[in-house]
């Protein structure tokens, strides 16, 4: 039942890395368009690389996504440089841990919900430690504040910046768009607004459509652009995401039922 569960619906996938989530759908009979309305570009800075190029002295290493481990990964290469063995690894959720076992590290603090700012209570005692943050450009400041006031000395360094609404995603957005749809994914409030942005009347365009978000978040991000209450996953993960547009169309059809 679960594969064809959504069957046939026109299902739009916002993020920048959507392979996943496209699949996930797939296996329920979903057709999912990937349509991605944000852009990383991976960046490098004498900052940047002096922390990498002194990464032993750090006690704690802090990956806040995907990008940022994909950033490091470059920028290692490129500087000749391989991971030490003396710093501990943290990351903000399952999707970013798994990137970072990629690089075969092993990641020992992970917060339950996937936030930024609960990273420092997966880290356990952090008082005189020495912590490198790697982060997105305007990243919030929830993070390095939270760490410095439990003592732990920062070095909060940027790797990659996230474009909302690039002029290059308009196009694919709009071929998306053409035809009805019954979702619409977001993995971000960078979505949200890179979706706002490129859309001349956003909240027409995603009325009638049930929108699924990855977290509370990114949540808060739809409801503040007016999208009203959107469908959150359980866990931070494509594989919830799905099951909660599953849950959700399973709940609509028995009520149509009534």
């Amino acid at each position: 039942m679960k594969g064809v569960a959504l069957k046939g619906w026109r299902v739009v996938v916002t993020a920048s890395n959507g392979e996943r989530f496209c699949d996930r759908l797939e296996r329920s009979g979903a057709i999912p368009i990937h349509a991605p309305v944000i852009a990383i570009q991976l960046l490098d800075g004498e900052p940047f690389d002096r922390a990498l190029r002194r990464l032993d002295t750090y006690d704690w290493v802090v990956m806040t996504s995907r990008n940022g481990v994909a950033s490091l990964a470059t920028r290692l290469t490129a500087l000749g440089l391989t991971i030490p063995a003396k710093p501990v690894w943290a990351a903000v959720g399952p999707r970013t841990g798994e990137a970072l076992e990629s690089l075969n590290v092993e990641v020992r603090g992970m917060p339950s919900e996937q936030r930024a700012a609960a990273v420092p209570d997966a880290m356990g005692d952090v008082e005189g430690r020495r912590v490198l943050l790697v982060r997105a450009k305007r990243a919030t400041q929830d993070l390095p504040m939270i760490l410095r006031q439990r003592g732990a000395v920062v070095d909060d360094v940027v790797a990659y910046e996230t474009i909302e609404g690039p002029e290059s995603a308009r196009s694919r957005l709009e071929a998306a768009l053409a035809e009805p749809l019954q979702a619409i994914v977001f993995t971000s409030g960078s979505t949200v607004r890179g979706f706002v942005r490129l859309v001349p009347d956003p909240r027409r365009t995603v009325s009638g459509a049930m929108i699924a978000c990855i977290g509370p978040v990114t949540a808060a991000a739809v409801r503040e652009a007016g999208f009203g209450d959107p469908v959150v996953a359980a866990e931070p993960t494509p594989a919830a995401v799905v099951d909660v547009l599953v849950g959700s169309s399973d709940r609509d059809r028995e009520r149509a039922r009534v």
